[in-house]
C-alpha cells in the first residue's frame, strides 16, 4: 500500500513540474521571475530565520553532548582512582607511630606464628618521594612451611609491609629447619596517614 502510495505521489509531482515547464514555454521566462524571485526570497528568509539557527544550536549541543560524554568517561576514571587512593592511604602506618609501629607489629606477628626471633636490625628510614620507607632486619630459625605462613601473614596483612629481602640457608642441625635473614619494610606518608589494623 506505502508503495502504491509513494508512486501516485510521485506521477502527480512529475505531471506538476511538466505543466510548470509546459507554462514557462508557453507564456516565456519574463512572467515568471517575479513570483520566482519572490519564492526565493522567502525560501532563504525561512532558512535564514528558521534552519540557520537551528542548525547552529544543533551543532553546539552536539559538542556539549560530546563533552558531557568525555567528562562522564573522566569522572568514572577519577572516582576509581580515588576510590584505589583511599584503599591504600588506609593500608599506610601513620606518621606518628612510625618510631614503633613496624617493630611492635612485626613482633606481634611473630608471637601469633609461634615464630621465635634470633636477632632483630635497628630500623632504619629513607625517604622516597612523598613517603619515609621504614625497614627492618630479622634473622629466624623456622622450617619450610611456618616460613611460608610467617610471611603469608606479613604480605597480607591489612597496613603495607612487604618483604624487601628474604636469605634461606639450610641447617645441618637441627634437621628440617631453615636460617632466614630477611628484611621487612612499610610506607609512611611524609604527611600522615591512617592507622591500618593486622
Amino acid at each position: 500500500m506505502k508503495l502504491q502510495n509513494l508512486l501516485g505521489w510521485l506521477a502527480e509531482w512529475k505531471e506538476r513540474f511538466s505543466q510548470t515547464l509546459w507554462a514557462i514555454q508557453e507564456k516565456g521566462i519574463q512572467r515568471f521571475l517575479r513570483p520566482m524571485g519572490l519564492a526565493g526570497l522567502l525560501i532563504l528568509t525561512v532558512r535564514g530565520l528558521f534552519y540557520s539557527p537551528s542548525a547552529k544550536q544543533l551543532n553546539r549541543l552536539d559538542a556539549n553532548l560530546a563533552v558531557s560524554k568525555v567528562s562522564a568517561q573522566y569522572a568514572s576514571e577519577y572516582e576509581q582512582l580515588n576510590s584505589r587512593l583511599k584503599d591504600f592511604s588506609l593500608r599506610l602506618i601513620p606518621l606518628r607511630e612510625k618510631e614503633s609501629w613496624l617493630f611492635n607489629t612485626v613482633l606481634a606477628l611473630a608471637r601469633e606464628q609461634g615464630v621465635n626471633l634470633d636477632s632483630i636490625k635497628p630500623q632504619t628510614e629513607s625517604a622516597l618521594d612523598q613517603f619515609i620507607v621504614l625497614k627492618i632486619g630479622l634473622s629466624v630459625q623456622l622450617s619450610y612451611n611456618a616460613l611460608g605462613q610467617w610471611l603469608a601473614r606479613i604480605e597480607n596483612s591489612k597496613t603495607l609491609m612487604r618483604v624487601g629481602q628474604l636469605d634461606v640457608s639450610k641447617m645441618d642441625n637441627p634437621v628440617g629447619i631453615n636460617r632466614v635473614d630477611l628484611q621487612i619494610s612499610s610506607l609512611v606518608p611524609k604527611s600522615g596517614g591512617s592507622r591500618g589494623k593486622m
